[in-house]
């Protein structure tokens, strides 16, 4: 062992001999001994004219999960909490020169702050969190929080639809938060995570009332290429079989076309109405379906009054032996194939006008739509 160490034992030895306490063991027991966490420091601030601040600041939120059938967001949130404690002041010189200190969240006295606006609220690991202590009496604490906030969404552009929520954090009603108030403190960074179906299209903005407004908007990738093309190719197929299917034994044909692509289209409708909250208007996909439905449905009728006609003036032909004019021409079998191609190309102009309807109908309520109906931020 060197010589140099022998003093340090020395000294060492003695103070623990004489029992002198570490100093943060000293400074812990004289700011928890006798702390009540029970009783707020403002309480005995209510007669000041200015209340106490409790800075707040949202550092992070996640997308959890979209109840839109209960209009409901899930999210996790990472609030930051400040506020000063007059009882945890001290002299940093008397304590080796410690300024912070690190404590267990359940052992200091919180603000009451709840997530307003919300149905449900769950802490995450509230026995975990550790709250920063500063010598200036300055507590620091950060609480995560799965808390469904309540979102009232409107489907009329489903699914290029923008939905508009807001996260809020307001003091219970209690005798003491008179004293105090809620200040915002923007953050540095705002991290905001979406899911595999929502994505954050605006940046977090504070209002008046610690009110955060933020807008979501749909992953597309699954509705279009999922629900939007598959319908739009099997209109074009059931179309295709109802009018080039042959001469021989059209309208069983057209007939087992047209419900099979009906018992398919329902089966997306299946869907919305499952996924949906129900509404007094459809939302946008649901017109867009509901209309290639009624057009396979009158391209089959048309397909079966053609087929009937044109029987009806075969018909009329054998039995004068002359053709007339509007039976001659129904008779006609190149007139017959040229009427069905016909009224082909009128159903797939009508699937065409409906995807380019429903795309002009979604981006207008979308931009009717784009400014959250909430007060002006604060500036």
């Amino acid at each position: 062992m060197r010589a140099i160490d022998l003093p340090c034992l020395l000294i060492l030895s003695l103070n623990i001999a004489r029992g002198d306490p570490v100093p943060e063991d000293a400074l812990t027991r004289r700011l928890f001994d006798g702390y009540n966490r029970e009783v707020s420091p403002y309480m005995i601030r209510s007669n000041l004219s200015t209340p106490m601040q409790v800075s707040i600041s949202l550092t992070q939120a996640v997308i959890s999960g979209m109840n839109e059938r209960d209009w409901t967001t899930r999210m996790l949130t990472t609030v930051n909490y400040r506020w000063v404690d007059p009882r945890f002041r001290w002299e940093p010189s008397y304590y080796d020169g410690i300024t912070e200190l690190a404590a267990k969240s359940s052992a200091v006295w919180q603000p009451d702050v709840y997530p307003c606006e919300s149905q449900t609220v769950e802490t995450i690991l509230p026995e975990a969190n550790s709250a920063r202590i500063r010598y200036t009496g300055e507590v620091m604490l950060d609480i995560f929080q799965i808390v469904d906030f309540n979102c009232p969404m409107n489907f009329d552009a489903f699914p290029f639809d923008v939905q508009h929520c807001v996260i809020c954090f307001a003091l219970e009603d209690f005798s003491d938060s008179s004293s105090y108030s809620l200040v915002h403190v923007s953050p540095a960074k705002v991290d905001l995570l979406g899911n595999s179906e929502w994505q954050f299209t605006t940046n977090l903005t504070c209002t008046s009332y610690v009110r955060f407004i933020f807008s979501l908007s749909r992953r597309l990738f699954f509705w279009v290429a999922l629900i939007i093309v598959p319908t739009c190719l099997i209109c074009i197929v059931a179309l295709v079989g109802i009018f080039f299917a042959g001469e021989e034994r059209n309208i069983e044909i057209a007939a087992s076309i047209g419900l099979t692509t009906m018992t398919s289209l329902m089966l997306v409708v299946t869907i919305l109405a499952d996924s949906l909250a129900k509404a007094d208007n459809l939302p946008g996909l649901g017109w867009f379906v509901l209309i290639d439905i009624g057009i396979v449905c009158v391209a089959v009728i048309a397909a079966l009054i053609l087929d009937h006609l044109r029987s009806l003036a075969v018909s009329i032909s054998r039995k004068k032996g002359k053709r007339a004019h509007c039976a001659g021409f129904l008779a006609s079998k190149r007139s017959y194939q040229v009427t069905r191609v016909f009224l082909f190309g009128l159903s797939i102009l009508a699937l065409i006008l409906n995807v380019v309807l429903s795309w002009s109908t979604s981006q207008s309520e979308l931009n009717y739509n784009l400014e959250p109906p909430f007060p002006p931020t604060i500036q």
